[in-house]
């Protein structure tokens, strides 16, 4: 569920966006920040109530007419099995027309007739068309053999941007912007609000030259659908021993080409590990640079503060 538009200049969410502008947007009683919530969720609650059928259906089903706390949120959020809940015929069978039906009925904004499927033959030509279109897909895979496709538009986009360039650094928000090593530990692109996330935080903190990312490999959406429908046919038995070798060495190839491509970016963090710098990535990869640079020789101390 997204929204076209955050609304009027003066709305709630107008105002709460606002906060995160203040020379410390963590300083802000919860007093002060809670009635705007909710006043925001209202407002979005009814701007998007006769957009997203789904929406509608689950408000009238818990009787919710207005929001007047976060309890009322509650029966109203989209689980993440909604985004998955098409047909995988439609992927298997190339029903792209139907798939986008589906994907609109989710989307506040119509899409049918300004998505051009003409010459689309695969997911990711499903993506990309929805990308020419305005669109920011969000492509996820989980265990239960289908992907999820999530629905964004530039507004949630730049929001999530302006948001994110203002609070980095918590419980101190960076303010020098521009100037660091950025090492996002993502590739450099695909179809993933954490890949687009980290390319704007690097566009944001550091100039061109000292932007780094573990691949140039885009994260695709036929990667993840591949996986997830291996995934249910090897639980229900319809693949066979070679089919599921031959997805083990791709995904093995995938995974010591990425394991490269750490331990050469964290050489370059190494490198200048006395210049400031924001390395961006999962738990495991950070541990997997301090491993190698213990390796090295580095010791406590080393590193920029």
């Amino acid at each position: 569920m997204t929204e076209p538009a955050t609304g009027a200049t003066d709305s709630a969410g107008m105002r709460l966006l606002g906060l995160v502008d203040t020379e410390d947007p963590y300083d802000v009683d919860d007093a002060e920040i809670l009635p705007l919530q909710i006043q925001a969720a209202h407002e979005a609650f009814a701007r998007m109530r006769p957009l997203i059928p789904l929406l509608d259906r689950r408000a009238t089903e818990a009787g919710i007419e207005k929001i007047t706390s976060l309890a009322d949120v509650v029966p109203l959020l989209f689980s993440h099995t909604v985004h998955k809940s098409y047909p995988q015929s439609f992927i298997q069978k190339g029903r792209w027309d139907r798939l986008l039906e589906w994907y609109d009925s989710l989307a506040a904004q119509p899409l049918v007739d300004a998505v051009d499927l003409t010459d689309v033959e695969n997911i990711d030509d499903f993506a990309a068309a929805l990308t020419r279109a305005g669109m920011l897909p969000h492509v996820t895979s989980g265990t239960s053999g289908k992907i999820s496709l999530i629905n964004n538009t530039p507004g949630d986009r730049d929001r999530a941007e302006r948001i994110g360039a203002a609070v980095v650094g918590w419980p101190r928000p960076l303010r020098t912007k521009g100037s660091m090593h950025f090492y996002g530990l993502v590739p450099s692109s695909g179809y993933s609000k954490h890949v687009e996330f980290t390319r704007s935080l690097a566009e944001t903190f550091a100039p061109e030259g000292k932007r780094h990312f573990l691949s140039d490999e885009p994260m695709l959406p036929s990667v993840a659908a591949r996986a997830a429908a291996m995934r249910t046919r090897m639980m229900d038995g319809s693949a066979t021993p070679a089919e599921i070798a031959a997805f083990d060495d791709e995904a093995n190839a995938r995974a010591d080409r990425m394991s490269r491509n750490l331990r050469d970016l964290t050489s370059d963090i190494i490198e200048h590990r006395a210049e400031p710098m924001i390395v961006m990535g999962v738990w495991t990869q950070h541990w997997a640079i301090m491993q190698q640079a213990r390796e090295l020789g580095c010791a406590d101390g080393e590193f920029h503060p």
